[in-house]
């Protein structure tokens, strides 16, 4: 004898929704909560539940062949459990020591990450060696015009101030028939700037008085 489409009752159907509604609100309430590990695996048990309600209710599984019910129930079951289980692994690997393949853990206080690194000072050198590194390329001290002007008699053209603003930023002041750009582009080339201290810029400058 054929069996008859089941008119599932009004109130069976609410009294589901109910629940699929309660349970939607757990998630939502659940999700604003750390907890830990534990909160994947209970996001997937809501929605197992919620799935299966559906389908044992709203889809008729229940009043389907018996068989049909349990297979999806298991399914449902096996597939919260195995990702479950995976995620759960992946979360713990960092606590328990775990890395992934090829990668290293490497433990570093804190303390040792906010201190930087002193930057380092620049050692004194005499004026002929940096004379000689630094400006004998562009420069003579014998009258010569090179690709800069001569030294020679610097001090008496320009205060000790002068000089110093030309060498530590040369294109304020360009002289005139020279290119701007070349100097500084020059000195940043050859580490000037941060190999060569204070005192050992104030020096050359005295020692070019006396060229």
């Amino acid at each position: 004898m054929a069996q008859g489409h089941h008119i599932i009752p009004i109130r069976t159907l609410a009294v589901v929704f109910a629940v699929l509604v309660a349970l939607t609100i757990i998630t939502v309430i659940t999700a604003r909560i750390e907890l830990g590990v534990a909160n994947v695996p209970l996001a997937l048990a809501i929605a197992g539940s919620k799935a299966l309600l559906v389908a044992i209710v709203f889809m008729a599984l229940k009043y389907d062949n018996q068989v049909n019910v349990l297979v999806l129930s298991l399914g449902v079951l096996f597939a919260v459990v195995f990702l479950s289980l995976t995620l759960a692994d992946t979360e713990l690997r960092g606590v328990l020591g775990i890395t992934d393949a090829g990668t290293t853990v490497i433990a570093v206080e804190a303390e040792e990450v906010l201190q930087e690194e002193p930057v380092p000072v620049a050692a004194y050198q005499a004026p002929e060696e940096v004379y000689q590194r630094y400006c004998i390329t562009c420069h003579s001290l014998d009258g010569t015009v090179g690709v800069g002007p001569s030294l020679t008699g610097l001090t008496d053209r320009q205060p000790p101030d002068s000089i110093l603003q030309s060498i530590m930023d040369p294109d304020v002041i360009v002289v005139s028939g020279y290119t701007g750009l070349v100097m500084q582009a020059t000195l940043n080339g050859l580490g000037f700037y941060t190999n060569v201290s204070d005192a050992s810029v104030d020096s050359l400058i005295a020692w070019l008085g006396d060229q």
